[in-house]
């Protein structure tokens, strides 16, 4: 462990105090800034590089039950994709950037306390986007133009996948935990694994095979659920295992509106383009609408690929 002094004001003058820094800190303080970067980004880009791959190759099995099933799901890839990038991306980079720059400063309880804020407000979060798609998701696949088959697979398939938000909301801040303490192996490597293994279930829950019946679109919407499930498991084990540099108590979880707004000075910012983003891929997948379910078909599985891009 190493041992750094911080600067500390009092009256008359200033003092130092020792600060622990964890083996995590040290390499993030100490360490070559390139290798530095490359070391915590590539996992992430490769993650979702593969999760790009996934999301195709869902498209394509959803694709095998017709035109309307592939429009219902495209319907639905805006909303989803909001809710992906808000908790991975916005919110996920104030989680990070919190845990990071506590243990960057020697305040470990700190940091534990934001992280168990983080996976606090990320329940409240996804029950949040539960309900909400409970409660409105028909009348706003309805406001965006679809109509017949179509709109009953978007709805069916989102009310699945909105049942598993909080596991992904959780998946997700587990994950923004972990990347803030400098470790973003163990995220890329359980997504990755995970990933692999949805994708090859997901065709046998779509189409049935033995004993296991057909779900169609919501086996689709179910494969996905029971990723996020497993996925929120390993990763909330992994930030309680010993050794872990913000392992929040059960106190932690309640949120704080002190973590809170230090998440959300990060977050907000960039949650803005991530809203402008998604509502341009809203308003566009309402003006293909009228088009038919072909139209809003192709145009989805062109969407995966731009959201990868």
């Amino acid at each position: 462990m190493a041992i750094q002094l911080e600067d500390v004001a009092q009256a008359g003058g200033s003092t130092h105090r020792a600060v622990t820094a964890t083996p995590q800190a040290r390499r993030l303080l100490e360490g070559p800034v390139l290798p530095t970067l490359l070391r915590l980004a590539a996992p992430t880009v490769a993650l979702m590089l593969l999760q790009g791959v996934i999301a195709a190759g869902e498209a394509a099995f959803v694709g095998r039950l017709g035109a309307h099933a592939l429009a219902g799901v495209s319907l639905s890839l805006p909303l989803v994709m909001l809710m992906t990038t808000l908790s991975a991306g916005a919110y996920g980079g104030g989680v990070a950037s919190g845990v990071a720059r506590a243990l960057g400063a020697g305040r470990d309880e700190d940091a534990a306390r934001l992280a168990g804020t983080a996976l606090g407000m990320s329940a409240l979060l996804g029950l949040a986007a539960t309900a909400a798609m409970m409660l409105c998701g028909r009348a706003v696949y309805a406001a965006l133009g679809a109509t017949g088959p179509a709109l009953d697979a978007a709805v069916v398939y989102s009310e699945v996948l909105f049942l598993g938000a909080v596991p992904f909301w959780l998946f997700n801040a587990a994950a923004s935990v972990l990347r803030g303490g400098g470790n973003a192996a163990d995220p890329a490597a359980a997504g990755a694994a995970g990933g692999v293994v949805t994708l090859a279930v997901s065709p046998l829950v779509i189409f049935g095979a033995g004993p296991v019946p057909r779900l169609g679109i919501a086996g689709a919407a179910g494969a996905v659920v029971a990723y996020n499930v497993a996925m929120a498991a390993v990763l909330l084990r992994a930030i309680w295992a010993p050794g872990s540099p913000a392992r929040p108590g059960w106190a932690a979880l309640v949120p704080r509106w002190r973590y809170t707004a230090e998440i959300l000075r990060v977050s907000v910012p960039s949650a803005a383009t991530t809203l402008l983003t998604n509502l341009t891929f809203i308003i566009l997948t309402a003006l293909v609408a009228p088009f038919g379910a072909e139209a809003i078909a192709g145009y989805g599985a062109g969407g995966r690929l731009e959201y990868l891009l």
